[in-house]
């Protein structure tokens, strides 16, 4: 029977396209912990959300306040949330008389950031950052943001993008009646878009006194940075920008240096702690604790010493919480002195809360006492109720690393096959863990199960399994990700006719060249900024050194050009087997990706053109993340939608 149609699309297209659609609005609503922090009696938490906003296009974020008794137990809470989007950094003072924020406000098509302190109920500062013009944009980003106070509160330190002097051509024609702007003669120089060199800056609040903190280095960008607790230093982390500036977001194991700098500007050393994951390109005096990350705390000893920590560790495709003992010896990690309450997220399969404890005495660790502090998101009933499993994977073969792990999520339907998402995460060194997604949920409210490989090279599983990917990628991650679906063909309810192959990035590598080496097995491809060629990627990438480390040798520009390394670096590659695809293909490309610049997907495209694969192309004005909401939304859409069209389609 002939479908009817409206502008070249079926009705039956526009009713999947409206399942989809509804689908994605109702999981948007679902808000997500971005942080809590507790106060210093340890009785009240103060929870930061974000929610997704479709209409502005963007996430809002607001705080919620939780009032806690002698046994943690939420005794009471704010009524409403209170939107703190504008917000970008926030602190509140060692003895909690202060709240400093920088704030960020459109004005017209400019905007503007402020530093605000209040005082209880009062603002007592508001300072005009941009009309000082000491510096550009405050960083408020994860890798370099950070907004402390001096332990006397009369202070402030943050990290900010370095002024830079106005470039002008030798020769320029000027009008004589040229408007200005300022009054001074000389027009405003415009601000660079992005980073290009950071600084740290100090505000000394009585005097509302703004000054660039001199003594670093010039190819130092410094970010994270704190008062040491005499207030006569800061320390922080630095990276080098010389030879080449590499790409740092996902990077935690880029070569850094830990430092102290006085306030006068002399750059020492100190006794300062890093606990750090380990560079595949070189590594700085950092301590080996044999764990890939840490979570720990800062010390109160008389002469202290100040962890940098990056995020939560997981063991597996598991959360878990650990925390460092630190002794005088120069030999173990110091000691970490630890308060009386902590909080910690918790993220479960389907669900978000935020939990708090009181650490237990030393050697009765196991015994702490989880509280739950806010209730479960409303994830929709088919989601909470769904199959989740947790799969050991290993191969039958003589590799020193043999193992490794997945995540299975399917609906709890009874009597059904459903369709498969084989879905390997990006990195390759991360881990996909047991936290809800809104990609894997949607997928599960549409009929999929997805299986979420952590093949060999993910973190999680100790050094030796991270370093066994190098030198392997296209060979050892794909065949774990084939025996991964092999296995769940036998043990679980899936239809071996309706497999598709998802993800983004080295994911994008891997399901590019899962389609490519097992033609006949998968169905349809939905590839992210995928990494396609790492030879011609080596040139233009912001990350060159994972292109050589991960196809096996180390990274240098020095020297001549190595064709054996070009000729590794091609073979290890996708577009090796571009020619054996079938698959029908969607590529999703930011076209302002600088880790796998977009031409690496179009590249792939022309090929697959050519050889008559059906192949659909979705640009964004995006990085390589595709993260902010519009390009989010319109783009899992057009997944979904690619993965049931093709699934649909007679052979």
């Amino acid at each position: 029977m002939a479908l009817c149609k409206v502008a070249g699309v079926s009705w039956m297209r526009v009713a999947q396209i409206d399942t989809i659609v509804n689908a994605y609005k109702t999981l948007s609503k679902i808000p997500s912990i971005v942080g809590a922090k507790l106060n210093n009696d340890g009785n009240r938490i103060s929870c930061k959300w974000s929610v997704r906003n479709l209409d502005k296009g963007k996430t809002t974020k607001y705080l919620h306040d939780y009032i806690l008794n002698d046994n943690l137990k939420v005794i009471s809470e704010s009524e409403f949330g209170v939107d703190v989007s504008n917000e970008l950094l926030s602190s509140v003072s060692p003895k909690g008389m202060f709240k400093a924020l920088i704030r960020e406000e459109k004005e017209g098509k400019d905007k503007k950031q402020y530093l605000e302190v209040w005082c209880r109920h009062n603002l007592a500062h508001c300072i005009d950052l941009t009309a000082l013009d000491v510096h550009g944009d405050v960083y408020a980003d994860s890798e370099f943001g950070s907004l402390d106070w001096s332990q006397d509160e009369s202070a402030l330190v943050y990290v900010a993008e370095k002024k830079l002097k106005k470039s002008e051509p030798y020769i320029k024609r000027k009008s004589e009646d040229k408007a200005k702007t300022d009054g001074s003669g000389e027009s405003t120089p415009k601000r660079l878009v992005g980073k290009h060199l950071s600084v740290v800056v100090m505000c000394k609040l009585a005097t509302e006194t703004v000054t660039v903190l001199e003594g670093l280095p010039e190819t130092w960008c410094p970010g994270q940075v704190r008062f040491s607790p005499d207030g006569q230093s800061v320390v922080g982390v630095a990276w080098e920008t010389e030879p080449r500036r590499l790409g740092l977001i996902f990077c935690t194991n880029r070569p850094s240096y830990i430092f102290k700098l006085t306030l006068d500007g002399n750059l020492n050393g100190g006794r300062i702690v890093d606990i750090s994951n380990k560079s595949f390109i070189g590594s700085t005096s950092v301590l080996d604790v044999k764990a890939d990350i840490v979570l720990a705390a800062c010390s109160n000893m008389t002469t202290p010493a100040q962890l940098f920590v990056a995020r939560l560790p997981a063991k597996g495709s598991e959360m878990e919480i650990q925390w460092v003992q630190v002794t005088e010896s120069s030999e173990v990690p110091a000691s970490v002195a630890r308060s009386d309450v902590k909080y910690i997220q918790l993220q479960h399969d389907t669900e978000e809360s935020l939990f708090v404890a009181r650490l237990p005495a030393k050697g009765s660790e196991m015994e702490i006492q989880w509280v739950q502090v806010t209730e479960s998101s409303e994830v929709p009933a088919s989601v909470a109720r769904s199959d989740v499993k947790y799969i050991q994977l290993q191969h039958d073969t003589e590799e020193s690393v043999k193992s490794f792990t997945a995540l299975y999520f399917a609906p709890s339907e009874l009597d059904k096959k459903f369709p498969l998402i084989v879905w390997p995460h990006g990195g390759p060194h991360t881990a996909f863990v047991n936290a809800f997604s809104l990609e894997a949920a949607l997928f599960n409210m549409l009929g999929f199960a997805s299986l979420q490989i952590n093949y060999r090279g993910s973190i999680g599983a100790g050094d030796a399994s991270v370093r066994f990917l190098l030198k392997r990628v296209g060979d050892a991650d794909v065949r774990d990700c084939k025996l991964a679906t092999d296995e769940i063909l036998k043990q679980y309810p899936v239809d071996s006719t309706k497999l598709c192959l998802f993800g983004g990035s080295h994911g994008g590598f891997l399901v590019t060249h899962l389609s490519g080496q097992y033609p006949d097995t998968y169905r349809v491809v939905v590839s992210r900024n995928p990494v396609v060629d790492v030879a011609t990627m080596f040139n233009s990438t912001d990350i060159a050194d994972w292109c050589a480390v991960e196809a096996g040798f180390l990274f240098t520009e020095k020297g001549p050009i190595s064709e054996e390394e070009l000729l590794a670096m091609r073979r290890c590659s996708p577009l090796a087997h571009v020619h054996r695809v079938k698959a029908p293909t969607a590529l999703m490309l930011g076209s302002g990706d600088k880790r796998v610049p977009h031409y690496q997907g179009l590249e792939y495209s022309r090929r697959l053109k050519a050889n008559g694969v059906p192949t659909k192309v979705y640009m964004y004005e995006d990085n390589h993340s595709l993260s902010s909401l519009p390009a989010e939304m319109d783009n899992l859409i057009n997944s979904a939608d690619w993965f049931l069209t093709h699934l649909n389609k007679s052979d």
